[in-house]
């Protein structure tokens, strides 16, 4: 039976993403004219009502089609798609300096890669904070008290974490490779979680 866990303090999170130079590329959805009779188009219809999802039956479509439902977001169409179909359809967009919106999660490697925003979901429908643990066999301690103890003391970033994920995704790393890079950029860190020898 395992018994012992080390918290990370790693926030793990899922909510809806808005590519962050959206923001500065217009105004409010009030539908109301502006100057010369132009109607300023609506925040939906720069986003083509489209909110582009992973794999059907996921958590973060679920809570999705209930934040359509829960914020009166008429009109917008949760499109499902995979990991791979919503991070393609996400750089597109980008690329093109376009609108979108995306479920997402942290950590990713998207992040390490653009500016992206979560939306404000007031209601908590995508639910609070979560943490991703470390769990070790009961006996480690006694058999391996050093590896026990820079797990112990193991602790990195959402961000340290999308940045090696962004190496293996898109720099096309192995693993090991991105680990070894990461342990050359961030010796402090590293120095951190090893025990002093005895």
């Amino acid at each position: 039976m395992l018994r012992w866990t080390k918290v990370l303090g790693v926030i793990t999170a899922a909510l809806l993403l808005l590519g962050a130079f959206v923001a500065g590329c217009g105004g409010q959805d009030t539908g109301q004219g502006q100057g010369e009779g132009k109607q300023e188009t609506s925040v939906r219809e720069k986003f083509g009502g489209k909110i582009i999802g992973i794999e059907p039956g996921a958590g973060i479509m679920k809570a999705t089609e209930k934040a359509i439902e829960e914020y009166g977001l008429e009109g917008y169409e949760l499109v499902d798609s995979s990991s791979t179909g919503m991070v393609a359809a996400l750089q597109a967009a980008i690329k093109d300096n376009e609108w979108v919106v995306v479920t997402g999660w942290t950590p990713h490697w998207k992040f390490a890669k653009w500016d992206l925003k979560y939306l404000d979901d007031p209601k908590g429908i995508y639910g609070g904070e979560e943490e991703i643990d470390t769990i070790v066999t009961p006996t480690l301690k006694e058999e391996a008290p050093a590896a026990y103890q820079m797990l112990d003391n193991f602790y990195w970033k959402p961000a340290d974490m999308e940045a090696v994920m962004l190496d293996i995704n898109v720099g096309e790393m192995s693993p090991d490779d991105a680990a070894r890079k990461f342990i050359e950029e961030n010796q402090d860190t590293v120095k951190e979680w090893i025990p002093p020898q005895s």
